[in-house]
């Protein structure tokens, strides 16, 4: 049985897990980090990367 690392697709591109990528998203963007989290959560993780 395989364990799944749901933080490994974050690792895999450079982050430490997905509060670091939406913290990046949001200052590389110069938006403000409760907005992309909200909107984040309402879209869930699988859309993270698209």
């Amino acid at each position: 049985m395989e364990i799944r690392n749901e933080n490994s697709v974050y690792i895999q591109n450079g982050y430490k897990d997905r509060a670091d990528y939406l913290k990046s998203l949001a200052d590389n963007h110069g938006l403000d980090l409760f907005a992309v989290t909200m909107i984040a959560e309402m879209l869930g993780p699988t859309e993270d990367f698209d």
